[in-house]
């Protein structure tokens, strides 16, 4: 709205040069505006409206003088203010509409606007009287038809047409090959700035890519014809030869009933355009993902036509699938996929980034990762887990559920819990894939901290237990040394000195094994572990023990497919090693020990059964309590350690029993499937 008075000002006031570069390309300022869904303005050094364009917001201002001369005093007062502020902070037209502003290198400003960087009411109020105040009739207020972007996306938009702008007048000056495809880069960069679903407007796309073509060109017409599953087209075209170009956007459309048009109509326009208007022609099609793009230059002269063209549909061809995608996000759709708490990125077969939903950028952006739409995913800092897991299912159309991994390292690593799945269309065909994430940094050091507490509390528990469990074999010992001082036989001495030794052992023992319950298990590094060659291990150590106590220990460890847990080796043969131990201990007059390994629903299961005498059932429920023992030497930590251990892994710990029926001891953990 702000922009369309500058269509209204009059021919005597606009003061352009015929030799300005930017006049001879009304074309494709006319679609850099559209894409951008914003108004471009050009402004000379002495603040006079050199051109504007924007076709979004076709109301007329030519009866408002007021609105009209306030908009000339805003260009004129241009360079005054740009001298004065520079193009780094926002600006606001006669309207209080946001603006940015830049100086190119030719000396002329650029001017965008015509968007708003807010919807609410209070400020579409202030924006009302405003208009009233200079005479605007209400019918006449179209600003529900604009754009919001953030005063950021202003400054980010206004920066790369900068930038474009200067180069293409660089290359206009000074032809070459390097030249034109650092253009069509920079071109690139911009379209890539609009693919974001509620924003995309492939049409506008295409409008832009021929208009380029036209004016580096500088004659002929150019075309752009897609077509996209199952049976969709878009013909546009712009400069000269429209006969021409409308009729071969009729043949376009009629091919567009036959998959796979392109290979067929590149003969056709060769032969049409050559034969039967007498014209040369250039053209460069391209197939993706089952759709097609044809990019085409009519009576056209000129440097390096052929490689922008080439280069050109190379870039429009990424648009082309995310246009492929947005049909899918159209309506309330655009909606659903916005509103949705977990991260979503859809990627092509060939991994570039196509569309990714506003969670996903805000995700990203947060940590400072680039997701720019047309990038590989492997690029972006995804992570290798994800970054294969994505190559895997746009390839081979492969699957992941519930996956782990980190991003990140040190006090920065970010925790995902994530889903890759192929795109499929209604044909079958594969056409990428979509990665489901979620961040849970928070719930695990949650879960963390509430394990901190957990051992906290434990400790706080059998702090009783501990001092009691402590006092006897203190009370001992200080018995021993008031009788060394009461003997003076040295054999009995000796006799006291060795009872107090083992009485500190037996304390040193205890508080040991009390701080292994209480100290953080996170320390413990995990790693993939192979718990058929760990139990192999340990029964090897068992099998002396198992022979002294004439115990038949039995094996069930299969061997024709590793079980891999995350874990520690080390910590793993402590617990098994602790649970055979007291399996062996139980069988006093010999038994049978029965070791098997095995998987069930995702968790690998390490079991122990033997044929001691059993335990009373109201024992279970607290033999994994610190302190709880039936052993007469026994200290009661080592099935509650064994059960910290686990817990620290994922695992668990369960005890069947009954008397006279022997114990099974279950260990599980989950698998892992790397």
């Amino acid at each position: 709205m702000v922009i369309i008075i500058y269509q209204m000002l009059g021919s005597n006031e606009k003061s352009y040069s015929e030799e300005h570069t930017f006049y001879r390309w009304p074309a494709f300022l006319d679609a850099l505006a559209r894409i951008l869904k914003m108004t471009v303005a050009l402004i000379d050094p002495h603040g006079r409206l050199v051109s504007v364009h924007n076709d979004l917001y076709p109301v007329t201002y030519k009866n408002y003088p007021a609105l009209r001369n306030a908009y000339i005093d805003f260009f004129r007062r241009v360079p005054q203010i740009y001298g004065d502020r520079g193009d780094d902070e926002l600006l606001f037209d006669p309207l209080g509409l946001p603006v940015n502003l830049t100086r190119l290198e030719n000396g002329y400003y650029m001017v965008l606007g015509g968007c708003l960087d807010q919807r609410e009411p209070q400020f579409l109020s202030r924006l009302s009287k405003k208009l009233s105040a200079m005479e605007v009739h209400e019918q006449d207020n179209n600003w529900n038809q604009m754009v919001v972007l953030t005063p950021e996306e202003m400054r980010e938009n206004l920066a790369r047409v900068a930038v474009f702008y200067n180069q293409l007048d660089r290359y206009f000056a000074r032809p070459d090959l390097p030249a034109l495809l650092s253009v069509i880069d920079t071109l690139d960069m911009l379209i890539a700035s609009t693919f974001e679903p509620e924003r995309f407007d492939f049409r506008a796309v295409l409008e832009l890519a021929t208009s380029v073509l036209v004016t580096l060109a500088g004659s002929g017409g150019a075309f752009a014809f897609s077509y996209e599953y199952p049976g969709r087209t878009m013909t546009v075209w712009s400069g000269g030869y429209p006969e021409i170009l409308q009729a071969l956007a009729e043949e376009w459309k009629m091919l567009g009933q036959v998959k796979e048009p392109g290979k067929i109509f590149a003969d056709l326009v060769r032969d049409k355009v050559k034969y039967e208007f007498g014209k040369s022609v250039k053209g460069v099609h391209r197939q993706s993902n089952g759709a097609s793009i044809y990019l085409g230059l009519v009576g056209a002269k000129g440097l390096y036509l052929q490689e922008a063209l080439r280069a050109m549909v190379n870039k429009i061809t990424v648009a082309l699938g995310v246009s492929l995608l947005s049909t899918v996000f159209q309506d309330s759709w655009k909606m659903v996929f916005n509103s949705i708490r977990q991260g979503i990125i859809v990627t092509d077969n060939k991994g570039a980034i196509l569309i990714k939903n506003q969670e996903a950028k805000e995700f990203f952006e947060k940590r400072g990762l680039d997701l720019l739409t047309g990038k590989l995913a492997k690029e972006c800092g995804l992570g290798s887990q994800i970054e294969e897991a994505l190559f895997s299912a746009a390839k081979d159309g492969c699957s992941f559920r519930q996956k782990r991994s980190t991003i990140g390292e040190g006090n920065s690593v970010t925790h995902l819990c994530w889903d890759v799945a192929p795109l499929l269309r209604d044909d079958g065909y594969n056409a990428g894939a979509v990665l489901v994430f979620n961040d849970i940094t928070a719930p695990i050091q949650l879960q963390q901290e509430i394990q901190d507490w957990e051992r906290l509390a434990t400790a706080g528990e059998i702090a009783a237990s501990l001092a009691h469990e402590i006092r006897n074999p203190l009370a001992t010992a200080k018995a021993a040394i008031q009788f060394v001082r009461m003997v003076d036989a040295p054999a009995k001495k000796e006799e006291l000195l060795s009872k107090l030794d083992r009485e500190l052992d037996r304390m040193n023992e205890i508080l040991t094994n009390f701080l292994n319950i209480t100290k953080p298990q996170q320390e413990e590094k995990l790693e993939p572990v192979n718990l058929t060659h760990t139990l192999h291990e340990l029964l090897f150590l068992l099998n002396s023990e198992a022979i002294l106590h004439e115990i038949d220990l039995v094996t069930n460890i299969p061997d024709d497919k590793p079980l891999l847990v995350l874990g520690s080796p080390n910590s793993i043969k402590q617990v098994c090693l602790n649970i055979a131990r007291n399996a062996i201990e139980a069988m006093d007059g010999g038994g049978k020990l029965v070791v098997s390994l095995f998987s069930s629903k995702n968790r690998v299961h390490i079991k122990f059964q033997d044929t001691g005498p059993g335990i009373p059932a109201e024992n279970i429920a607290t033999l994994t309590k610190p302190f709880f023992t039936t052993k007469p030497e026994g200290s009661g930590l080592g099935l509650a350690i064994s059960l910290a251990i686990l817990k620290m892994m994922g695992g668990d710990l369960r005890i069947e029993s009954s008397p006279g029926e022997g114990t099974t001891v279950d260990l599980t953990l989950p698998i892992y499937t790397g």
